[in-house]
């Protein structure tokens, strides 16, 4: 009875969200499957598990320092966050929010980078634990609560055995074999000029890619690189802006998308490198995502409090408020397309941060639920039978 009552309430909101998104009189192309959104808290180092349409926190689950980036994997019910503060990626059930695992980015350091020994990493404590947060938490009381590689973004290998993680400053690629429960050794990210820092990551089938940028608050020129992700070499590299924060990969039309945050565009590359089209969006571009027909993608421009869609078969550009009423919702990161393409999952960063529904079809905001102070990513979870590829 209970199992029956619980399949019962997700038809239910995925007709209310349907319903809500597509407005009156018009007939939906196809059932919302999305049972469930998960949203890092970086402050409350967790991650929430929400209702899609009402906003409601289903679960709580306490990761780690500084929360980011996550992925889903709908076949086995697992999500994965990074871990920016804590040197780690954490891996959550996502049908009951339970802590499962978490690996390590990079080794536990003996000594810090003036070469002084790190006097509570000496008895080899340290070095058995697979998180810096079992340590350098608030409850823990190690300092300094925020350490390590700084850990920003991951992407699946192809086969989905692994994870690519992108350690910001430690130069490197981490590879986190999820089968065997271990990392295996990192991909070294070579300088580019005054680049250093590998940021984003996108993969297509057996090319990684990643912007490697220059340390803030210097402006000059990131890269953008192609990597063999069995070797490490690199494939290609072309010069591109500052701060390209954000990349998303486009498997139909075989291009990639960057995110330019100080100028207020998104480029689109070849797979090999190529500069082809530049749209330009909203102030401060983060998230993208594409639409489930592909047709367009959707951006969320931090600066501007706003979203942009982009047709990308004709490159017409079209940029919205996030607004309800005297409401303004500020700082959107991150979204997430609903099913039927008709309608978003907006999270607005703010001090004030929400979980924002938009209707794309009507360019406007329909709701909003609120999250607590500086929210970051939003992934979401398909029901059980929907995987989405």
């Amino acid at each position: 009875m209970a199992r029956n009552r619980v399949a019962a309430r997700r038809i239910a909101l995925g007709l209310a969200l349907v319903a809500a998104l597509v407005g009156c009189g018009q007939r939906p192309q196809a059932a919302q499957t999305v049972e469930a959104v998960f949203v890092s808290m970086p402050l409350r180092d967790a991650v929430l598990k929400l209702d899609p349409v009402s906003g409601e926190v289903l679960a709580t689950t306490k990761v780690g320092r500084l929360p980011h980036h996550m992925v889903v994997d709908e076949r086995t019910r697992r999500l994965y966050v990074v871990l920016t503060g804590s040197q780690a990626v954490a891996e959550v059930d996502v049908d009951s929010g339970e802590l499962l695992r978490t690996f390590l980015t990079a080794p536990v350091p003996m000594q810090r980078a003036d070469g002084s020994a790190i006097e509570g990493h000496a008895d080899g404590t340290a070095q058995r634990h697979t998180t810096c947060f079992a340590c350098h938490s608030s409850e823990v009381g190690v300092k300094p609560t925020i350490i390590g590689n700084r850990p920003f973004a991951l992407v699946f290998s192809e086969d989905r055995g692994s994870l690519f993680v992108s350690n910001t400053r430690g130069a490197s690629i981490a590879r986190i074999d999820l089968r065997a429960g271990m990392a295996a050794p990192p991909l070294a990210v070579l300088p580019s000029g005054p680049a250093v820092e590998p940021t984003a990551l996108a993969r297509v089938g057996e090319r990684l890619y990643t912007t490697v940028l220059v340390p803030q608050p210097d402006d000059r020129a990131a890269a953008l690189r192609a990597i063999d992700p069995a070797s490490g070499a690199t494939l290609s590299e072309i010069p591109i802006g500052a701060r390209p924060n954000f990349m998303l990969a486009d498997h139909r039309r075989g291009v990639l998308y960057v995110a330019n945050f100080e100028t207020n565009t998104i480029s689109e590359y070849s797979l090999q490198g190529e500069p082809r089209r530049a749209f330009t969006v909203g102030a401060g571009p983060q998230g993208m995502a594409l639409t489930p027909d592909g047709e367009r993608l959707l951006v969320a421009n931090y600066y501007d409090n706003s979203l942009s869609l982009v047709a990308l078969d004709r490159g017409a550009v079209e940029t919205f408020p996030l607004v309800l009423g005297e409401e303004r919702y500020v700082n959107p990161s991150h979204l997430v397309p609903t099913d039927d393409g008709r309608g978003a999952l907006v999270v607005t960063s703010g001090t004030k941060g929400a979980l924002v529904r938009v209707d794309l079809e009507r360019r406007a905001v329909i709701g909003a639920a609120p999250l607590g102070p500086l929210p970051f990513d939003i992934v979401a979870v398909p029901s059980h039978g929907h995987s989405k590829r």
